[in-house]
């Protein structure tokens, strides 16, 4: 149950001492209201443990603070406020600190997906394809862009030249990743007006959730509800959360 799992989070944060502790409880609760669909607890504990980690000066962790705090702005549409995140991960970046230049393909990515929330394609597509050219082919970020550059690519096809096919992953992703690259296909279908394969890529999407928690379940079903159209189901499904 994943209320009862952040509360038992919330307790153990509250009990500990060690401020590094506390941190990594505080990001494990983020994850749990995270897969419950609670983006706003999941952004509240993402931002009590980015504060504890900058009053310890724990450098490592703060570029994962800010990429996976902007990620949860991003989804909540608050994209000027992400944007200033990654704008701090970027000063990192051209710094020359190993752990920001890490992010830097984390960065591209979640700079496509705020594009896809203002509906700026073509930034979208720009972004996304320097994750799909830098990336290994394998890695998670290189997966989800490419499921982003097939969106954009779909809704604004390059223009003078045919969309270009990306190959597929080898070996397959995590059901996680999956069901995030069949969403993603689910809207391009869509937008290419291909309504019988946006409901067989929604549908796929579905069945990797059969296994999650409920809540969980709900959250994901009515996405994917509303994007086959199901408005009434994704309706009733949100007002369960």
């Amino acid at each position: 149950d994943p209320n009862q799992a952040r509360t038992a989070f919330e307790q153990a944060a509250t009990a500990l001492e060690d401020s590094a502790q506390i941190s990594l409880a505080l990001a494990s609760l983020a994850g749990v209201a995270t897969a419950a669909g609670d983006l706003p607890a999941a952004l509240e504990a993402r931002t009590r443990a980015e504060g504890i980690n900058h009053e310890i000066g724990d450098e490592e962790a703060i570029p994962f603070d800010l990429t996976n705090r902007a990620e949860l702005l991003i989804q909540l549409g608050r994209v000027r406020e992400a944007e200033e995140l990654l704008t701090a991960v970027d000063d990192g970046i051209r710094r020359g600190v190993e752990a920001y230049t890490g992010r830097l393909n984390r960065v591209n990515y979640l700079r496509a997906l705020a594009a896809v929330v203002k509906g700026d394609l073509s930034a979208a597509a720009r972004f996304a394809a320097r994750v799909v050219d830098a990336a290994r082919p394998t890695e998670s970020v290189a997966m989800l862009a490419r499921g982003v550059l097939s969106y954009a690519h779909a809704r604004q096809p390059p223009s003078g030249r045919a969309t270009p096919r990306l190959p597929e992953p080898a070996p397959p992703p995590a059901p996680d990743v999956l069901r995030e690259m069949h969403y993603w296909s689910a809207r391009a279908a869509r937008a290419r007006r291909d309504d019988r394969r946006a409901l067989e890529e929604a549908s796929r999407a579905m069945n990797l959730a059969s296994g999650l928690p409920e809540q969980q379940r709900w959250a994901i079903e009515a996405r994917y509800r509303g994007l086959a159209g199901e408005h009434a189901a994704a309706v009733a499904l949100h007002r369960r959360l």
